[in-house]
């Protein structure tokens, strides 16, 4: 039974938490955080929506009134959307976390388990509609006050009398909010609703796999309902055009059919609808058909219908032996293209693998543009123009083990008859066709320059040759081709192209008519601001030529960020709109582009939304979700510079606590993951550890941290890492005398893990050491798979992060001198490390073998493994475990504390889950 309340909100005032003197942060903290999710604006600008979500627990949803500057929260509110006329949002109700994890821990049933409501608040009046047990709902994108809805049944329901599973149903209903009118169609699988909102398309089936299948409309102006097929079998896969002109859709008599499908379209001018293609059709590849696990989707304009097709699968054999009879193995043979481990984990996909094909209405017939040659084939913005693109992996499938990026062949797939011709082969990096797919785009990295492709004149072109900056990674540091910065994307009617230097934005014509144009006037270079175009209308494929470029900046010198604006016509520096210390971003524009809305945030602010007009005069702070934070210790982030041991001058973050008493010294933890400058502004909120340290955490408790740049050469990751943080740690000791130089700590996390390990090789400065699932041995490393992917680590080793640039028998010697096992008798620094057992990055023997070298050499070493966990943690009661033994590891070292019971007598396996060993008992607790 459908269940509705309606009811008239009140605001809600948020008001600051009181200040009555500042504190540490502790563990006991973190689940009063909250972050905040899906920020929207209305169409009309009057109202902006957000989730302030908790890492645990519920959550709510703000609807915020921007000229009045009231609040009103929905308490489990989450998704919401905007009706296009702004006449109402409607959101998602969860329920309580707490039912939803004690359902989890009774195993109740998925049938069983508690079930979503659905609220509506009407922006007229600010009255709530309530609307419980609501599997999903739509709104039109364009326009229209009309939204639908599935309720969920009851769970008895979903059974008929002989115990068979039904087809999974619901009961639509389609709503006009604002007027109160609906209209309910029963036993509903599948809905949508055009983009103009004038007419939602429905498949119904009353009964179970023997029941009769209804596929109807109902068209929102008129009320009229109009059944347009009607049969026995399934039907899915329900599409509509953006006007509600045309609809489409699969339909089998045999339920169990995965591929075989018929398709039926309709159209307005039509009565019911008709068969356009079956298994039987013209263009169809012999013993192929249509599959129900192709998407069914329109072309902008409707003049074509998207759909794919497989072969069809030949008939199981009835299988007489039994389980215990078959041999159950993997069969590794050298002639693959994928490894086995790749091959199981894209089983499923592969499985249910499909080849796109396209119906033309014009023509009245269909093209298969997908084949098992040219496996993915990717259409212009909404399937519009003339041509697709298509690629080929597969002659190139072995290297994905051992060389980094995927190569393919490149094809150009004609989409008035299905036609394939080759353009480019064993290409990496990108390549893309243009919205209008009048030309293909790459990047050539033999000569780091862009190419297009003239499809009309079959001409090719370089259309940065001749300019006099580098398109590619100026500070790349792996073995291999550096990646290029970029494309912002392209002009209407392709008429130009927007490609990225390191700092600026050019303009191109790709027909070669006009001359390029550094839009930024290379002001970027000259003041070292890092320029990039922000979209702010997703409904559209192009950049508009009508308004000026609206872009984000970071200034690499300072770090800081802001947004500016340029022309597309003109070479201009572009003018400053805001700018400051802080992390500007996320920017979301009100449909007639009047206001924005952003988030500002820095180190000790949480990036809150604000809203302004695009000229930035009056901006005004929409959100404060976290307004504890004013009750705790922060600190500030200073930006450092040095030069490495190597010669390479570098940047780092020094994050200094606010409560120092005046000549006293203060331990220092250093923490990097290659280069993290970049970031001085961005905001960490105090939350249980996946992995790493919580800056603010260890910075509100007393400690400074020191995260530093590396800059790598190829071959020797570990000495650049040496070279980098031993020459900063010594820097920030020589240039700030607060730093107690005896108590020094070091925490990294995979590759910086991996960087600890070694660093405690080569130096003794550090006090304490603590590595995060760290590879400690490369030489067996290198073969292995990295679980998650299935794929092959070599990859990594010879072309990426690792940066060793060969293979191991070509360079043994570098595999061996980067590898901190080797080197395990020299660590005198107490090491604590964390990895665990179901690592799909780093495997998880590569933390044993230096545990187990630790041990034997009678070092101080301790290695926490979370049963169950991947590479970073994600159970929460873990998360908050490592925290505390993090913390207390490092306290002990650094500021002298006890040392707690898992540390000195550790936890024997007859005590695993009964005691914590967080006490200590040398001092009688």
């Amino acid at each position: 039974m459908l269940f509705l309340v309606v009811a008239l909100l009140f605001p809600l005032q948020t008001t600051p938490a009181q200040d009555a003197g500042k504190e540490a942060m502790d563990h006991t903290i973190y689940e009063g955080w909250n972050n905040l999710e899906r920020p929207l604006i209305s169409n009309n600008g009057q109202w902006v929506s957000y989730e302030a979500d908790p890492a645990r627990g519920d959550g709510h949803l703000v609807l915020y009134r921007t000229g009045q500057g009231k609040r009103s929260s929905f308490e489990r509110g989450c998704d919401a959307v905007f009706a296009p006329t702004s006449a109402f949002l409607a959101f998602r109700i969860k329920p309580p976390d707490s039912l939803t994890r004690e359902a989890g821990r009774n195993k109740i049933k998925k049938e069983e388990m508690p079930v979503d409501s659905l609220g509506i608040v009407l922006t007229s009046d600010t009255s709530l509609l309530l609307y419980s047990r609501v599997r999903s709902f739509r709104l039109p994108e364009d326009d229209g006050d009309w939204m639908a809805f599935l309720h969920e049944p009851e769970s008895d329901s979903l059974h008929n009398n002989h115990g068979h599973k039904r087809i999974e149903t619901g009961q639509l209903y389609i709503l006009h909010p604002s007027g109160g009118e609906m209209q309910s169609f029963d036993d509903v699988s599948e809905y949508r609703i055009s983009g103009n909102g004038n007419l939602v398309g429905f498949i119904s089936a009353s009964g179970d796999s023997a029941s009769i299948v209804t596929v109807g409309t109902y068209n929102t102006g008129t009320g009229q309902t109009r059944i347009l097929f009607e049969d026995r079998g399934t039907a899915c896969r329900l599409a509509l055009s953006e006007t509600g002109d045309r609809l489409a859709f699969l339909y089998h008599r045999d339920t169990a059919k995965i591929v075989g499908y018929d398709l039926y379209g309709w159209s307005v001018r039509s009565g019911e609808a008709r068969l356009l293609l079956d298994s039987l059709s013209e263009g169809l590849p012999s013993g192929w058909g249509i599959s129900k696990y192709g998407n069914l989707w329109f072309s902008k304009d409707a003049s074509r219908l998207f759909f794919g097709t497989a072969p069809i699968p030949p008939e199981q054999r009835e299988d007489s032996l039994d389980d215990e009879d078959k041999p159950k193995l993997d069969i590794w043979n050298w002639n693959d293209g994928l490894l086995q481990t790749m091959q199981k984990i894209g089983l499923k996909s592969e499985q249910q693998r499909t080849y796109l094909a396209e119906y033309s209405f014009g023509q009245e017939r269909m093209h298969q543009l997908g084949d098992e040659t040219v496996e993915e084939v990717h259409t212009a913005w909404k399937g519009t123009g003339d041509y697709a693109i298509g690629f080929d992996y597969t002659p190139y499938e072995k290297l994905v083990s051992w060389k980094s990026g995927r190569y393919r062949d490149v094809y150009l797939v004609s989409l008035s008859d299905g036609e394939k011709t080759r353009l480019l082969s064993a290409k990496k990096g990108p390549v893309m066709l243009s919205p209008a797919s009048r030309y293909v785009l790459w990047y050539e990295q033999a000569d780091s320059n862009w190419y297009v492709h003239d499809i009309g004149r079959d001409e090719l072109s370089c259309i940065t040759c001749g300019t006099d900056v580098p398109y590619y990674s100026e500070t790349f540091d792996k073995p291999g081709e550096p990646n290029p910065y970029g494309v912002a994307g392209w002009t209407r009617d392709d008429e130009s192209v927007l490609i990225y230097d390191r700092y600026d934005t050019w303009k191109f014509d790709p027909s070669g008519n006009s001359l390029p144009l550094n839009l930024t006037n290379g002001n970027g270079r000259k003041e070292h601001i890092v320029y990039r175009y922000r979209r702010l209308s997703d409904d559209i494929g192009w950049i508009p030529s009508d308004e000026p470029l609206f872009l984000e900046g970071l200034d690499e010198d300072d770090k800081q960020t802001g947004f500016y604006t340029a022309s597309l016509f003109l070479t201009t520096d572009p003018e400053e709109l805001i700018a400051g210390p802080y992390s500007f971003e996320s920017p979301v524009r009100q449909k007639d582009g009047k206001i924005l809305l952003y988030r500002r945030g820095s180190f000790t602010d949480y990036p809150d939304l604000w809203i302004t007009d695009m000229d930035f005069r009056d901006p005004k702070q929409v959100s404060r979700v976290n307004p504890q934070a004013g009750r705790y210790f922060w600190g500030k982030p200073e930006l450092v510079h040095w030069t490495s041991l190597n010669g390479d001058s570098l940047d780092g973050i020094l994050y200094v606590p606010e409560q120092m008493d005046p000549g006293k010294k203060i331990p220092m933890i250093v923490y990097f993951y290659e280069r993290s400058s970049s970031g001085m502004y961005r905001h960490r909120i105090p939350s249980p550890s996946r992995s790493t340290i919580n800056i603010p955490w260890c910075v509100s408790n007393g400690y400074a941290v020191f995260v530093p740049d590396i800059v790598y050469r190829v071959g020797y990751p570990g000495q650049s890492a040496f070279d980098a943080v031993v020459s900063g740690t010594l820097a920030m000791l020589r240039e700030h005398e607060f730093i107690d130089a005896g108590h020094v700590g070091v925490q990294g996390q995979s590759w910086g893990g991996y960087q600890v390990a070694y660093l405690v090789t080569r130096t003794d400065i550090f006090k304490a050491a603590m590595a995060g699932a760290p590879v400690s041995n490369m030489t067996s490393a290198y073969g292995g798979i990295r679980w998650g992917t299935g794929m092959s680590r070599m990859f990594q080793y010879e072309e990426t992060q690792s940066r060793i640039g060969g293979s191991l028998w070509e360079r043994p010697d570098l595999y061996l001198e980067n590898s901190p096992l080797f080197r395990a008798d020299r660590i005198n620094t107490p090491l604590l490390i964390m990895h665990n057992d179901h690592d799909g990055a780093v495997p998880w023997y590569q933390g044993i073998e230096l545990f187990t070298a630790l041990r034997r050499l009678e070092k101080p070493a301790w290695m926490l493994v979370y049963n169950g966990e991947n590479h970073n943690l994600n159970n929460w009661a873990d998360r908050k475990d490592l925290s505390i033994r993090m913390m207390q590891f490092f306290d002990h070292y650094l500021k002298g504390s006890p040392a707690p019971d898992w540390m000195t007598r550790g936890i024997p396996a007859t005590r695993k889950g009964k005691d914590l060993g967080y006490g200590f008992s040398n001092e009688g607790e």
